[in-house]
């Protein structure tokens, strides 16, 4: 028996706010037990195909378990029957199907909330390891925004809109939830359309979550002349900036052209930090 509760209960608490809601910090450490056991489950060549808040128990000591394991397949095995072509899904589909109970082809196998477009369209030659890293960054959208990314007034709806990837971004979703720029990248990577530009391995995945988690994000070293603008007021920019060598003068320039200097910065010093957490203007 697991003593605890799901995390589509914990979400639907967010929801609604109040002192027992779970800090995206918080959320994002329960995600990363999440990638844990999807990892094992990949070194043995197994495929959940179901990943989702609702798949996800967490414990009263913060153990966390994926769960439902009916629609996972062995990538050792052969002979999976044809699945049926995008439109005979899509003719097929009404609102009185429960995609939970249809596990055989001709049925949509997972949840339409949350499902890969290769899911969505029933091709089944191309479900594999990606597949279920799409499934993590559905559940990670849905940490995020607190909604899954798929959603319609109808089922058919929403595969549709799984069939092609159509996912709003997640900082436009939900602004009130201030969602990191590195978060949103994260997800939508892991959400691509296309397999090959989603994560190859959970353990990529799991690496830009640890870096997250740590303040990290990826970093390389640039090199600007002097008197070159590292950022202008009022522009959206996407870089932060440690000063490993040099000065940087911050300055602003009032109506009549007078500049008026605000600081000098040297090595050691950041700048630009709030785009790593912000794409509002500078």
């Amino acid at each position: 028996e697991i003593i605890g509760e799901g995390l589509d209960e914990i979400l639907e608490r967010n929801h609604k706010g109040g002192d027992d809601a779970h800090s995206l910090f918080a959320l994002l450490t329960l995600f990363r037990k999440v990638c844990d056991a999807i990892a094992f489950a990949h070194s043995k060549d197994i495929i959940h195909r179901d990943i989702k808040p609702d798949n996800i128990m967490v414990g009263n000591f913060g153990e966390v378990l994926v769960v439902d394991w009916g629609l996972a397949r062995d990538l050792h095995q052969d002979g999976s029957p044809e699945a049926p072509t995008r439109k005979e899904l899509t003719d097929s589909l009404s609102d009185t199907v429960d995609f939970r109970r249809h596990t055989q082809y001709g049925d949509v196998k997972g949840s339409p909330p949350y499902m890969a477009p290769e899911q969505a369209q029933g091709l089944a030659d191309q479900i594999d390891k990606r597949t279920d890293i799409f499934l993590l960054g559905s559940t990670l959208y849905a940490l995020a925004t607190l909604t899954p990314p798929f959603e319609g007034e109808s089922l058919a709806e929403m595969v549709a809109k799984a069939q092609d990837s159509d996912v709003q971004h997640p900082q436009e979703r939900a602004p009130q939830r201030e969602i990191p720029t590195e978060l949103g990248r994260i997800i939508l990577k892991a959400m691509a359309y296309q397999p090959d530009e989603r994560y190859q391995a959970v353990e990529e995945l799991i690496e830009d979550i640890d870096d997250l988690l740590a303040g990290q994000t990826a970093s390389k070293q640039r090199t600007f002349a002097p008197g070159e603008f590292l950022m202008v007021e009022g522009k959206v920019g996407t870089e932060a900036y440690v000063i490993i060598d040099g000065t940087v003068e911050v300055f602003k320039t009032v109506e009549d052209g007078t500049i008026i200097p605000l600081i000098q910065l040297s090595e050691g010093d950041a700048i630009g930090e709030m785009a790593i957490i912000s794409d509002a203007p500078r």
